[in-house]
């Protein structure tokens, strides 16, 4: 039976406080050890208002982190919610559209990587 994969949250209380840069040492570390890595960031912000009118989710590290550290995209895990004011009342008032306990479940079928590092959000 194959080993499933283990999670690591990284997060903080401030903002630009280093995640991104722990998330990139741990990776590194764990990858010189021969151990397959994936990375995901569940929630993310979104810095790019728009596109089209439609909030688009462009958390710099979605692109950046992946890139450095050679993952191909089968190791990157989707973004579940992307932190914008509109999908947060959305949420909150609504209950969204997303089924996030299905999400969650398919995050934890991953197969293929040793480790999988999560980046928390930004406050």
């Amino acid at each position: 039976m194959p080993k499933s994969t283990q999670y690591v949250l990284i997060g903080s209380t401030e903002p630009h406080s280093g995640k991104s840069a722990m998330i990139l040492a741990i990776a590194s570390q764990l990858m010189e050890q021969g151990l397959k890595v994936a990375y995901g960031k569940p929630l993310a912000t979104v810095e790019t208002p728009t596109q089209a009118g439609v909030p688009v989710c462009a958390d710099t590290d979605l692109n950046f982190i992946p890139e450095v550290l050679s993952l191909p995209a089968a190791a990157c895990l989707p973004t579940l919610l992307c932190l914008d004011d509109d999908a947060i009342i959305a949420q909150l008032h609504q209950g969204g559209t997303t089924n996030f306990t299905e999400a969650l479940h398919q995050y934890r079928q991953r197969a293929g990587e040793n480790v999988a590092l999560l980046e928390g959000p930004a406050p």
